[in-house]
């Protein structure tokens, strides 16, 4: 048996997160451990790459109501596709955030600030957000958006 999917993905159940099997321990790997100084260490932040990644990685929302925060007119928000390290620091505490703060992470205004907006851009944003969602999230939240 071959773990192929021979299936488009939306032709598979969705399955809430928190009904997901754990992740099995990995094997020992083949090579010994890296030496003390390259150990992980936990609260220390690790490098992280800068991937010039292909496709669409965010899209840019025309507010209908512009505002000002910190002395600037702000008439687009930006939403960005989180990378690992943003799923990783968002689901730190062992469960899914509030939307909205993975909603900051993904354009860079804070939370408050985009639960002020006015409705229909506040509609707006959450849609363009909603798809860059992880799909285990999308799951999860798609009563709330």
């Amino acid at each position: 048996m071959n773990n192929i999917p021979n299936k488009p993905i939306d032709q598979y159940p969705q399955v809430p997160a928190h009904e997901l099997p754990p992740v099995p321990p990995r094997a020992p790997a083949d090579e010994p451990d890296p030496p003390p100084q390259q150990a992980s260490r936990p609260g220390k932040a690790q490098p992280v790459a800068t991937l010039d990644f292909v496709g669409e990685r965010e899209r840019s929302v025309p507010l209908i109501w512009p505002f000002v925060w910190d002395g600037q007119r702000v008439d687009v928000i930006t939403v960005r596709r989180l990378i690992t390290t943003q799923v990783a620091n968002l689901t730190a505490g062992g469960s899914l955030p509030d939307i909205f703060d993975a909603y900051a992470a993904m354009t860079g205004f804070p939370a408050e600030v985009l639960r002020g907006l006015d409705g229909e851009d506040g509609v707006a944003v959450a849609e363009a957000a909603y798809d860059f969602l992880p799909r285990t999230w999308q799951a999860v939240y798609s009563g709330s958006t």
